[in-house]
């Protein structure tokens, strides 16, 4: 490669560069026709005064500053799409791209340009025109690697960014298996996981069912009953015991209820019976009786 890059970017360095000679010979046709028309317009005597002939300079650098300002800032624009194409494909393996501002002034590199474009685009091109020596064709070589760690190492990182891609796009093949691959992977409960890779085969549907008996079988609702907090197991029918053993023990034992022997004990002494109940009491009495 001549500018150090590999065939397929220098082609199409080359396109853009067969773009900007089109517009730059559009932009110079269009100064001459300015030229041109001025001079129709306004050049019909014979001789002119000094003032006359510096106010139609005026005139005409306004015209052509105009036009040349309008190519220039169309061409700049140009370039930031050009730009924006480059970094919209990069952003799309989320890799952040950078530029040196610095080297679009360095005289050298825009001299290797000049020469790289005048041989790509002359009539008599020939392959022996390569510069070996030019700066922009310098590369830096790679020591190869001896091993396969490294390229073990890329794959991983190219299989990183490829599921971090799909993730952002939810662009899945089959998002069953992603989904049953990441439970595999990622999942804190044992169970689950054990009994996603037992069987190979096993749906996405089956391993969610299942989890979520795994969760009904182990949670515990918290209740309070006086403030005082109770714990319920929710049984699944997993096992046959309903109520744990310290439970079982502890309702077979009595507890004393100790009376404070100070205090003297009082019988309530009992009400009478309301005058418009007597009636209805004394019927179910003799009910009761008979």
């Amino acid at each position: 490669s001549d500018i150090g890059i590999n065939d397929h970017h220098q082609e199409t360095i080359i396109n853009y560069l067969r773009f900007a000679r089109y517009n730059r010979g559009q932009c110079l046709r269009s100064v001459d026709a300015c030229f041109e028309e001025y001079k129709d317009s306004h050049v019909v005597e014979d001789t002119y005064t000094l003032e006359e002939v510096l106010e139609m300079l005026e005139s005409l650098q306004s015209v052509v500053r105009g036009e040349v300002e309008s190519e220039l800032i169309n061409t700049a624009h140009t370039n930031v799409l050009l730009l924006r194409q480059v970094f919209s494909q990069a952003e799309k393996w989320y890799l952040n791209l950078q530029a040196d501002i610095s080297e679009l002034e360095n005289r050298e590199l825009i001299e290797e340009i000049a020469k790289f474009e005048e041989r790509e685009f002359s009539a008599k091109k020939s392959v022996s025109q390569t510069s070996a020596s030019s700066k922009l064709a310098q590369k830096t070589k790679l020591v190869p690697l001896s091993d396969g760690s490294g390229s073990a190492l890329l794959q991983m990182k190219i299989t990183h960014v490829t599921r971090k891609k799909l993730a952002a796009t939810c662009d899945f093949e089959n998002i069953d298996k992603e989904v049953k691959s990441a439970i595999i992977q990622n999942c804190l409960s044992k169970r689950l996981r054990r009994y996603a890779l037992l069987d190979s085969e096993v749906t996405l549907a089956k391993i969610l069912a299942k989890g979520r008996a795994f969760e009904l079988s182990e949670s515990q609702v918290q209740i309070s009953v006086n403030t005082s907090p109770i714990n319920m197991v929710i049984d699944t029918g997993a096992s046959i015991d309903i109520i744990d053993e310290l439970a079982f023990n502890t309702l077979q034992k009595q507890r004393p209820i100790a009376l404070q022997r100070s205090k003297t004990q009082l019988a309530q002494t009992p009400r009478r019976i309301p005058f418009h109940m007597r009636q209805k009491v004394s019927d179910a009495l003799d009910t009761l009786e008979n």
